[in-house]
């Protein structure tokens, strides 16, 4: 989950950092554009990060894991949520043989 939120907070870094260059290039420091730009960054990254936050306790609770392990296994397999859903039953075996090694590993 580490990732996930570091991946939020990069993603709106990188935002804020081309709309700052955006706005020095075209001379945009009026009183109005400023705000309204770094909202709207900042809008669009809430919205995106809620969308798949939600989405992956969806996820999490169709097969039955923790949202930490789901979240460690698709990084692992750099899986992205709609591979998920369209290949279902071989993600269900890989979480099985991951879950087990994890029950392992954490004992």
């Amino acid at each position: 989950m580490k990732r996930f939120w570091l991946g939020a907070i990069r993603s709106l870094a990188i935002r804020m950092t081309l709309l700052t260059v955006v706005i020095h290039v075209f001379n945009l420091w009026n009183f109005w554009a400023v705000p309204w730009a770094f909202g709207l960054a900042f809008l669009t990254v809430a919205v995106r990060f809620g969308v798949e936050y939600w989405a992956m306790n969806r996820t999490a609770e169709r097969f039955g894991v923790n949202l930490e392990f789901l979240a460690r296994v698709r990084y692992e397999l750099k899986w992205d949520l709609l591979s998920i859903r369209l290949n279902e039953e071989a993600f269900r075996a890989e979480l099985e043989k991951r879950k087990l090694s994890w029950m392992r590993d954490e004992k």
